[in-house]
């Protein structure tokens, strides 16, 4: 088990990082001489995918019933970091993310490490915070929602083992 930090820069830049910030004693750097690579796990920007904008996530705290609203268990096993592809990405599409927070760094693959669910190909749009919805109380998120810089609001259907299958 860990507990995993996840940020993105918003008007900063397009990326979004993971930390693991398990042990509070390693985030202190100065005072113990950690190097700041032992909490970093990975970075997702716009050279890994070019439907990244700038990434302006809220955060959702308090969590519901102690688990956040962004980082939830995925029905292929897998606990990921649901995110929405925020504003003025190169390809001006509005896209819903999903990146593994099990990624081991490097090279990221779509369908792999991350998936990526387009809901409007643009231009000017791009996908807000999105909202997962476990709807039969098991844990495992079943739905997402989230809206656009256009108005529409998207509902995603996650409820497959096959991410393959996710729509």
């Amino acid at each position: 088990w860990k507990t995993v930090l996840v940020g993105g820069l918003n008007w900063g830049g397009r990326a979004f990082y993971a930390l693991d910030i398990t042990d509070p004693t390693t985030l202190a750097s100065a005072e113990t001489g950690t190097n700041p690579s032992d909490i970093a796990m990975w970075e997702f920007t716009d050279a890994n995918d070019s439907d990244l904008g700038y990434t302006h996530v809220q955060p959702t705290y308090p969590p519901f019933q102690g688990i956040s609203q962004q980082i939830r268990k995925m029905y292929n096993g897998k606990w990921a970091a649901i995110l929405g592809n925020g504003y003025n990405s190169t390809s001006g599409k509005a896209a819903l993310f999903i990146l593994f927070v099990d990624h081991s760094g490097g090279t990221w693959t779509d369908g792999t490490d991350y998936i990526k669910l387009v809901a409007d190909t643009g231009p000017d749009n791009g996908l807000s915070t999105p909202m997962p919805y476990d709807i039969d109380g098991d844990g495992v998120v079943d739905m997402i929602y989230a809206g656009d810089l256009k108005g529409n609001l998207w509902q995603f259907d996650v409820t497959h083992s096959n991410p393959a299958n996710w729509k």
